[in-house]
């Protein structure tokens, strides 16, 4: 097994479901460019797109910041095939999970 990081960056359209308390449901709908590790792939970039349902669960409420945990899930796809290894293997494509913290101003 061969392990190799990759970059990516994207952008994504939030649309917030429900707010229960003090977290918030949301639907999240993106594009990606995969800038793949030289290592495994000849391409120079490959797009994506994946879509999530999560939530944020805010912890620090003040009048013009919010701070929250937030954890999603879903699913993301490419054509993006590692061709220098053997089987050329596909990947970024299947499940996926972000979580992270998240400041709104």
């Amino acid at each position: 097994t061969q392990c190799a990081r990759y970059q990516t960056v994207g952008a994504s359209l939030v649309y917030n479901v429900a707010t229960i308390e003090r977290s918030t449901f949301y639907a999240e709908l993106g594009s990606q460019v995969i800038f793949p590790n030289a290592k495994f792939s000849n391409e120079s970039r490959v797009p994506a797109w994946y879509i999530l349902t999560g939530i944020d669960l805010f912890f620090k409420l003040t009048s013009h910041v919010k701070f929250s945990y937030f954890f999603a899930g879903g699913i993301i796809s490419s054509d993006a095939h590692a061709e220098k290894l053997e089987g050329n293997p596909h990947y970024a494509d299947g499940f996926l999970f972000s979580n992270g913290l998240r400041v709104y101003f």
